[in-house]
């Protein structure tokens, strides 16, 4: 009898076996099955440049690989730490088009153009493909040696590549003065080489000096260029989130009082977002659900609109946006990254990060309670999921596809706001608005305030989003 079950047993797992090798999917299945089979994985980003393997590739894929398709829509923080493993190995901000991965999924081969550059001497992804079958199945160790050097470049001990190191922070902290001369010659150079969430949060930064102490003439001569970079990087054709990063920019630095600026297309596209939203609060893009960190965003862009308008309208939508994203909250095991229960997804610490934000911001215009609450209940969640050793969140939680790879904490602003330095503004602001608050956030933010100024360079310009929470002025939102 015992015998016929484990036949059974053989036969279901073949079975589910061959039913993934049909359409092989991201997420933690693969790498179950690709260890069980001892297959490599190969894998493309969706929005990425179409990459079409020819006869003999496919071959080689068929026999040798899962091909799978990662999307970082879906999978935001499996993709940023091999986007962030990529960028470290070549020491340039590039996009991220595939690679090869072995069965536990640590990344053999990335790669941001997988046809290759002769020119250039980089082969296409064809040839590394068969070279590394070649190695894995010949000489499994060296394969595994050198899948652990690609991740252990996201270690804290590894600094990205091509970085110039300056004095770390003085004992007696962050120098406004200083900055603000910085944040002056930053905003005169020009900002097209910089990524948007850099420049965004950099132009709050310079306008939150501005109001430290008006004695700082060049923060507020910052703080005008800075205006005038986002301005013209709103008129620009751009991704929503961009969109909703820079419009946040814009009305945390204050609207001007006679309509002036760039006021009217701020407002419009505030009704615009309002417009987005269906009964249910969720936000929709071209006809898909926007994802979580989209509608989060969108609740501290019409939280802002409110405040700065004084009409109930861009108050009421985020309210509905923040329903919403309290139902996901409430009914979810974990915050999922795309908010439709017909998509598998997976949020980042960025997502609870923004959604925590979402929160306060609607505590800060309303003064009700039930906010805090909410925030309460998230930043538990988050605790559990993503928590490491070092007191603070790594990137990635324990479930990730990726979480037996790498789990970094990630300080600096990028591609998106720094969630370490979002987290460190809304404990912030909760230690003043909290009644209840508890002792453990600050243990949190002590761990962040220990972490951040190990990353600082003078000369560089990606802890923004940290340095926001350091300022004493800080209380929040603009009300």
């Amino acid at each position: 009898m015992s015998e016929i079950r484990r036949s059974a047993a053989g036969a279901e797992a073949a079975f589910y076996a061959r039913k993934f090798s049909e359409r092989a999917e991201w997420g933690n299945a693969l790498e179950m099955f690709a260890r069980q089979n001892r297959k490599l994985v190969f894998f493309t980003v969706k929005g990425a440049k179409k990459y079409v393997p020819d006869a003999g590739f496919k071959r080689l894929l068929d026999r040798c690989f899962y091909v799978v398709e990662l999307d970082p829509r879906q999978w935001p923080a499996d993709y940023e730490i091999l986007q962030s493993i990529l960028e470290r190995g070549t020491g340039m901000p590039v996009d991220l088009e595939g690679g090869i991965l072995l069965p536990n999924l640590a990344p053999l081969y990335l790669s941001s153009n997988l046809r290759g550059n002769s020119g250039a001497g980089i082969p296409p992804v064809s040839v590394a493909a068969s070279t590394a079958a070649e190695k894995f199945f010949k000489y499994p160790a060296r394969a595994r040696a050198a899948a652990s050097n690609l991740a252990a470049l996201l270690s804290a001990k590894n600094p990205p590549a091509a970085s110039v190191f300056a004095d770390r922070l003085s004992g007696g902290g962050i120098s406004w003065e200083m900055e603000s001369i910085k944040l002056n010659d930053f905003f005169s150079r020009g900002t097209s080489a910089h990524f948007p969430a850099v420049v965004t949060e950099n132009a709050r930064l310079a306008a939150r000096i501005s109001r430290i102490s008006p004695r700082l003439a060049l923060a507020a001569a910052a703080a005008e260029k800075a205006r005038a970079a986002l301005e013209k990087m709103f008129g620009e054709k751009r991704p929503l989130i961009e969109k909703l990063l820079i419009a946040r920019a814009l009305f945390d630095m204050g609207v001007s009082p006679n309509g002036g600026g760039d006021s009217a297309r701020l407002f419009s596209f505030a009704d615009r977002i309002a417009g987005m939203t269906r009964p249910d609060g969720r936000m929709m893009e071209k006809g898909r659900s926007a994802v979580t960190s989209e509608n989060a965003l969108a609740v501290q862009v019409l939280a802002l609109a409110a405040s700065a308008s004084g009409d109930k309208r861009y108050l009421d939508a985020a309210e509905k946006i923040g329903g919403y994203l309290e139902i996901l909250l409430m009914t979810a095991g974990q915050m999922p990254s795309i908010p439709d229960v017909s998509v598998q997804s997976q949020s980042s610490s960025r997502t609870y990060a923004f959604v925590a934000k979402a929160f306060a911001d609607l505590h800060c215009q309303t003064g009700n309670d039930r906010y805090i609450a909410l925030c309460r209940m998230l930043m538990d969640e988050w605790d559990k999921l993503f928590m490491t050793g070092e007191g603070v969140w790594s990137i990635n939680s324990y479930s990730s596809a990726l979480a037996g790879v790498s789990r970094p904490v990630i300080f600096g602003d990028a591609r998106m706001p720094s969630y370490i330095g979002e987290a460190a503004q809304l404990i912030t602001y909760l230690k003043k608005a909290d009644p209840m608050f508890d002792a453990s956030y600050s243990k949190k933010l002590d761990g962040i305030s220990i972490g951040a100024p190990k990353h600082y360079k003078f000369r560089e310009f990606a802890l923004a989003s940290w340095k926001l929470s350091q300022a004493p002025d800080f209380d929040g939102p603009r009300k």
